[in-house]
């Protein structure tokens, strides 16, 4: 097993200090105190950093964040779009249920799939990426949940669907739940046959119900899907879908797949926030530099 570059590690220690206090500037002094460095070695270290443009020296002999660490929190950040971030955590969800894990962008009133991963069940077939389906269907209206309720208002207006109706109450009822789990899912219809599953997806979902609102633990439930958002500092920015299967689950596995699924979404929106959160500050930091 390799071991670590102390040296190395000390540079990094100086680095990771300016980034997590992007808006404060560091005199020598500071950073041998914060670290507990040799003069010496923390000598050798600003002026290497300073030299390469991974820190700025300023007038007063303090230091901040430079430039060439700015480009490349940038260049990270254009490069890890969320779909790229998600991916190992897609990947991974797919192996572990044996499903087809998709991630799925909204557009104005449509769904399109951006990424699919699968299983081993599911190496064989591929959804085409690009897909466009309509989100005027109930499934759509579920995945709002996490937009606010302007959206949801606007969404039961396009499909004519009064709040105070039966089914407007019943829809709303089943927002609330996905909001309470943190996911919501799918069930197919009795009238569901294995074929179904590469038959047109409008017609897949006429077959299939969001609206279940509770679970039996020891039931056994035909799963059509369980859906997840991801976010970043912005709201919503995609929504992780797990299908595919072929067999009844119990309503502990449906939770089990929604749990797992809401942590893999959790752990993704946590990256983009951070991430766009470091950008900013960063940012910041070198204007007023």
């Amino acid at each position: 097993m390799s071991r670590s570059s102390p040296a190395t590690l000390r540079t990094l220690a100086v680095l990771n200090l300016v980034v997590q206090h992007p808006t404060k500037a560091f005199t020598f002094t500071d950073v041998v105190k914060a670290l507990r460095l040799s003069r010496a070695t923390c000598h050798s270290i600003l002026v290497t950093l300073a030299e390469a443009g991974y820190l700025y020296r300023r007038a007063n002999k303090s230091y901040v964040i430079g430039p060439a660490l700015i480009a490349a929190g940038k260049v990270a950040r254009s490069h890890f779009s969320p779909i790229e971030v998600a991916r190992e955590e897609m990947r991974l969800l797919a192996e572990q249920f044996d499903v087809r894990c998709n991630a799925v962008v909204h557009e104005k009133t449509e769904a399109v799939l951006r990424e699919s991963l699968g299983g081993m069940s599911h190496l064989g077939w591929h959804p085409p990426i690009g897909q466009r389906t309509s989100m005027l269907v109930p499934w759509g209206g579920l995945s709002l949940a996490w937009d606010g309720d302007e959206a949801i208002a606007q969404w039961m207006a396009a499909m004519d669907l009064a709040p105070g109706s039966e089914d407007g109450k019943a829809f709303l009822a089943a927002v609330e739940r996905a909001r309470q789990r943190g996911y919501y899912f799918g069930v197919r219809h009795q009238g569901w046959v294995n074929e179904m599953a590469q038959a047109p997806v409008e017609q897949r979902r006429e077959l299939t119900d969001f609206s279940l609102l509770e679970l039996d633990d020891a039931a056994s439930y035909p799963l059509a899907s369980v859906i997840a958002p991801v976010r970043d500092e912005t709201g919503v920015v995609l929504i992780l879908v797990l299908s595919g299967l072929t067999h009844a689950v119990s309503g502990a596995q449906i939770r089990e797949m929604g749990e797992a699924l809401k942590a893999a979404c959790g752990r993704v929106s946590d990256f983009l926030v951070a991430a766009a959160g470091a950008a900013g500050a960063a940012g910041a930091a070198g204007a007023t530099g």
